[in-house]
């Protein structure tokens, strides 16, 4: 869905903006609507704010039309991936700056936007306590700017990259981020469930759904992550730093 017909609408306060926003063309995209439409309102007064989209080929139409100076935007998207915009924007527009705004901190999807040539890479989550303004900073002086969560990302996973073998960029390494990378929000939440051994039931009542539901999400994970059991997904899960390793074994139950 194409956001810019709304823009005017999500504006709702002013806010005097960053130097940088104030003098670049900013395009800004992610799948997480409500996480959209407040960095909207945030750009309230910095014009000028030349789109909002969710989807990678809206995104893209926008910066072959309009050509912004700068594109923020989080690493999941309703079509595409964030990293694959800013790399093809890059390509299109080699000065653009580029920020992303990861809810997914993975070693892979990190280290694929300093790949890309991304700028700035923030914890979506942390959006709020200056790491965006930090970022922007940084990015003013031409600098590259990892907040504290993506480095901490990387480094915890070069430490599990050390204690297993795996090189970096090995295809089983790869594979695994594609699979992680692959699942939907909802997903992830299920996964991180049977991470706590939490029961399918537990699970349902937690996310106030339907035990059905639940199956089938678990059953999409399995699929996605191409492994045989719960277990081997949690796994995988604590071994890609998805989720923090617990101070006792879960009860995984299947």
């Amino acid at each position: 869905m194409d956001f810019t017909s709304q823009i005017p609408l999500l504006q709702e306060r002013r806010r005097q903006g960053h130097g940088l926003l104030r003098r670049s063309r900013t395009l800004i995209g992610s799948r997480d609507r409500v996480l959209l439409a407040s960095l909207v309102g945030w750009m309230e007064g910095v014009p000028p704010l030349v789109g909002a989209a969710t989807t990678e080929t809206e995104l893209l139409l926008h910066v072959r039309q309009h050509h912004p100076d700068l594109l923020i935007c989080t690493d999941g998207l309703e079509q595409g991936s964030g990293v694959s915009l800013l790399r093809q924007a890059r390509h299109e527009h080699p000065a653009i700056k580029t920020l992303l705004l990861v809810q997914r901190p993975l070693v892979r999807t990190i280290l694929d936007a300093i790949d890309s040539g991304c700028d700035g890479i923030c914890a979506a989550e942390l959006t709020g306590n200056g790491s965006v303004h930090a970022a922007l900073n940084a990015m003013e002086s031409d600098n590259q700017y990892i907040d504290r969560v993506a480095a901490g990302v990387l480094s915890h996973g070069r430490l599990r990259r050390s204690a297993s073998g795996a090189p970096p960029g090995s295809a089983t390494e790869q594979a695994t981020a594609t699979g992680l990378a692959a699942l939907s929000l909802r997903e992830e939440d299920v996964l991180h469930g049977l991470c706590k051994g939490m029961t399918n039931q537990d699970i349902a009542d937690a996310l106030t759904v339907s035990i059905d539901t639940v199956k089938s999400h678990v059953s999409s994970v399995l699929r996605k992550l191409d492994v045989n059991d719960r277990t081997q997904a949690v796994v995988m899960a604590f071994q890609t730093g998805l989720v923090d390793l617990p101070s006792s074994p879960p009860a995984w139950t299947n």
